[in-house]
């Protein structure tokens, strides 16, 4: 059994149908049960993403288009004249202090979602490690236990909608991540390039699935059941 097999064997069944969902809204499209049952390869999985997107084929780049917009929603929504580069750092774009209002106005313009500020990782560690230990707890001061837990849930729902953290550095990175998550709805004229689709679905599976893409390529397989 090849590594794509063996690593999709153990992935959880939900954490596949997570990445199938992400894959059908960022290319816009719906798959159907019997589709999915029938593919056993990588390359097999984009030949059907292609077969869905009824546009037409432009060998153009996405990342630029995607940038262009971006910086016209940047400069459109946001009062300044600091010069807009891919090399850009996110934390001198966006004041601390505005942060999560002037990524609300951008993604207003867009349409799209722009999911990159969260808490730094030892403070979600740490929370994580507080929510075991009051569920330990419950089997010896369940009031106390269910108090922890409250607490912990709330500081953990609080600190992810307050946060203004970024958890990338540069333009660059910003508009890799957006233009995976919202490929069409970035491209321009309704159209779209394949040659992008096989890059696009190797990172899910290593993003999502936390596969190691030095492993795998898109003529690797896998049993159909996986899916």
């Amino acid at each position: 059994m090849n590594y794509l097999s063996t690593v999709l064997q153990k992935t959880d069944s939900q954490d596949i149908d997570d990445m199938i969902e992400a894959i059908e809204y960022s290319f816009d499209i719906i798959f159907v049960e019997k589709e999915l049952s029938e593919i056993n390869s990588i390359r097999a999985l984009c030949n059907l993403i292609c077969s869905k997107i009824n546009f037409l084929q432009r060998d153009t780049c996405t990342t630029q288009q995607a940038f262009y917009k971006f910086r016209k929603a940047y400069y459109h929504t946001q009062n300044t004249t600091i010069s807009l580069h891919t090399t850009s750092l996110l934390t001198d774009i966006f004041p601390k202090k505005q942060r999560r209002q002037n990524l609300a106005q951008i993604e207003k313009e867009l349409g799209i979602k722009i999911d990159v500020l969260q808490p730094s990782t030892w403070i979600s560690s740490s929370l994580l490690l507080l929510f075991v230990g009051c569920i330990v707890l419950l089997f010896t001061s369940p009031m106390l236990a269910i108090f922890g837990l409250i607490s912990t849930i709330t500081t953990y729902i609080l600190m992810h909608k307050f946060t203004n953290r970024f958890t990338i550095h540069s333009v660059k990175d910003l508009i890799t991540i957006i233009v995976k998550e919202n490929y069409q709805k970035l491209r321009s004229s309704d159209t779209y390039n394949p040659k992008e689709i096989e890059p696009l679905v190797i990172s899910y599976f290593k993003d999502q699935l936390g596969l190691d893409d030095t492993k795998f390529d898109q003529y690797a397989t896998f049993n159909r059941r996986n899916f």
